[in-house]
């Protein structure tokens, strides 16, 4: 497929080990201004910075975030920056992680309607101590729900926002993505799955 420009959009890869399996988590970022490679080390800093304070106090020991990366999707070569934990930064949870595959969802929608206007992101990690009978504790959950607010109010501080963008449209690739902001925090109590998580099967 031929390369789709998403104009000022950095990408933000969260990197993770669990069970010898290289996880991702991936969110878009609008800086409103074409990302130089001191903003995109910013934004590497500010999610990592995040998702150790806010994140992974509540998800699993086993898990461990190792690197978040970011890019420049303005152009197809565009610039990259990561920030680094060395070691990796593990989850704070004091409990065995659910299987690789297990995921609560949490959807991003916009103020727009649509599969091109809604994000989702697959949360890792989730300790066996806060699901029961697939669904989530609801005070757990609602600390989920309230460190992606978190996120968002860290973006806004700076005069990011945080972002869904679309490729495609009707089934056809657009010729430049559309990018629009996140406006609310869902999150799905019935866990999920995601079998390209599990071991052995890639990134």
């Amino acid at each position: 497929m031929a390369f789709i420009p998403a104009t000022w959009i950095v990408e933000a890869a969260m990197k993770y080990i669990l069970g010898g399996q290289e996880i991702r988590n991936i969110i878009h970022i609008d800086p409103h201004e074409s990302p130089s490679t001191s903003l995109l080390t910013d934004a590497a800093n500010l999610v990592n910075d995040w998702a150790i304070a806010e994140l992974l106090p509540l998800l699993s020991q086993d898990l461990a975030l190792y690197e978040v990366g970011t890019k420049d999707l303005s152009i197809e070569t565009g610039a990259v920056s990561a920030a680094v934990n060395v070691p990796a930064e593990a989850g704070q949870v004091a409990a065995d992680s659910l299987p690789n595959n297990v995921a609560l969802v949490v959807t991003l929608p916009t103020l727009l309607t649509g599969r091109s206007y809604r994000g989702r992101f697959y949360i890792p990690g989730l300790p066996e101590t806060q699901i029961s009978n697939n669904t989530a504790g609801l005070l757990w959950a609602a600390d989920l729900v309230d460190a992606f607010v978190s996120l968002i109010a860290d973006l806004n501080a700076v005069g990011w926002d945080l972002v869904i963008t679309s490729y495609f449209t009707g089934g056809a690739p657009r010729a430049s993505a559309v990018s629009t902001i996140v406006s609310n925090v869902v999150l799905n109590l019935i866990t999920d799955s995601q079998r390209r998580r599990l071991p052995q099967r890639g990134s």
